[in-house]
């Protein structure tokens, strides 16, 4: 299941927190009883780090909500167990986790949320499968729960349901479509919220799932109508004149990147950095947009262009302040500027996308080869060469063109790759030999 064996009481907290959620900690007895035969646990706060504590020493028994601690270690020796099924504020293990740079598969589920209520129904789960490999008793049980999970109430009509979804559901496909979800509704659609279920709080969440269940391809696509009370949205300059700015350098062949926005060096330090090397934020998009260029200069073949003209629209922090700059990259170099806000009283429409359907791409590395040759006429050529090189060739562009003593020369570049397997120079030149022996019969003159 992806965790680690160790024995079979750990084995049982971590398989318990795979099957419903709850994150498990198991202390051999033995090692946090005080002199007088009590257990003490208790978790307090240091210096924002939760702690779970032995409560009356400063002996730390593990990370809340993240890791255990090796003085209360379960091990082949342990004969009395304290179980904890805990539930901790996801936040402050968020932090803690960060702190420690330690993340497990405890602090990810806490971070992520759980509810309350799991911890029971954790511990139960825990103490009897406990008992069921390593036999022996459970002594006891005890339960500290000061905030009890409140249970929500959420309500939705069956005529906002169809109003935001655009559809014309029935009464009784919505109800069908809450009792798959185990959802129990009363009267128009009052649902009370099992404790499990976390992100449903407003309306809109009950019409989330009931859109999941009967299907987002059931639901039409139509155009969403203005409300006349909202009125006429304002128009962000910025943002007006950053999509003007696109759409210019687009119709110049320019294609937009994003580069990091993080730095080897800058004006103002990350608190939380992401990674070693680049503890600043960005005061120029130049050397982001350098390396951008460099990289796809090396794959000009395979991206099918005969340059490279790229354009980033980003933020840098520069002089103190937040900026917003437009940064270009040709073979003319490298470039920025000040992007100026533009007002105007109403956005643009937006035009039709003319994007294709998605092409999968191979992972394999190609392969180029030049073909160039002596010909009488234009045509033919290239069909040759398409037929001959086979299902290999993934892209042919004629980069070269002139005319000398009545005859054209031409040039063609191929690409060749495969989409499942490294290709070798060997099989490519081969197949090269073929195309110019057949473009030779056929009355072309190989340069």
């Amino acid at each position: 299941m992806g965790a680690r064996s160790i024995n079979n009481i750990v084995d049982a907290t971590n398989f318990v927190m795979l099957n419903i959620g709850q994150p498990l900690h198991a202390f051999d007895i033995s090692k946090i009883k005080s002199q007088n035969s009590k257990v003490n646990i208790e978790v307090r706060e240091e210096n924002g780090r939760l702690m779970i504590t032995d409560g009356h020493a400063d002996k730390v028994l593990g990370v809340a909500g993240v890791k255990g601690g090796p003085e209360s270690l379960i091990t082949e020796s342990t004969t009395d167990v304290i179980l904890e099924s805990a539930n901790f504020d996801g936040i402050s293990v968020r932090k803690t986790s960060a702190a420690l740079k330690l993340r497990t598969d405890a602090s990810q589920r806490f971070e992520q949320g759980i509810p309350p209520e799991l911890a029971g129904f954790g511990a139960l789960c825990g103490a009897e499968m406990i008992q069921n490999l390593a036999g022996g008793e459970i002594a006891g049980f005890v339960d500290v729960y000061p905030r009890p999970q409140e249970r929500r109430i959420v309500s939705v009509t069956l005529e906002k349901i169809n109003k935001v979804l655009g559809t014309d559901l029935s009464e009784k496909e919505v109800s069908d479509a809450f009792a798959r979800l185990g959802l129990k509704s009363e009267g128009n659609f009052t649902v009370r919220v099992p404790f499990e279920r976390l992100d449903l709080e407003i309306p809109e969440d009950l019409i989330e799932e009931v859109a999941r269940i009967v299907g987002y391809d059931k639901i039409p696509a139509l155009p969403l109508e203005p409300d006349p009370s909202l009125g006429k949205p304002p128009v962000n300059p910025n943002f007006y004149a950053a999509e003007k700015t696109r759409d210019e350098l687009m119709s110049q062949g320019y294609s937009e990147v994003y580069t990091s926005v993080f730095a080897e060096r800058g004006e103002r330090a990350v608190l939380n950095k992401v990674g070693g090397g680049k503890p600043y934020l960005r005061d120029g998009l130049i050397p982001g947009l350098r390396d951008a260029l460099e990289r796809n200069s090396r794959h000009k073949d395979i991206l099918g262009l005969k340059k490279i003209k790229l354009f980033e629209i980003g933020t840098v922090w520069k002089d103190g302040e937040e900026k917003i700059i437009v940064g270009t990259a040709d073979e003319r170099g490298v470039s920025e500027k000040p992007l100026k806000p533009l007002s105007a009283d109403k956005y643009d429409d937006l035009p039709l996308s003319a994007a294709m359907h998605y092409q999968p791409f191979s992972k394999y590395p190609y392969i180029v080869r030049d073909v160039a040759f002596w010909t009488a006429e234009k045509t033919g050529a290239e069909k040759i060469i398409q037929r001959e090189a086979g299902p290999l060739l993934v892209k042919i562009s004629l980069f070269d063109k002139f005319e000398k003593n009545g005859r054209m020369s031409l040039a063609y570049r191929l690409v060749f790759q495969s989409f499942e397997r490294t290709l070798t120079e060997q099989e490519v030149n081969e197949i090269i030999l073929k195309i110019q022996e057949v473009l030779g019969k056929s009355g072309f003159e190989i340069r």
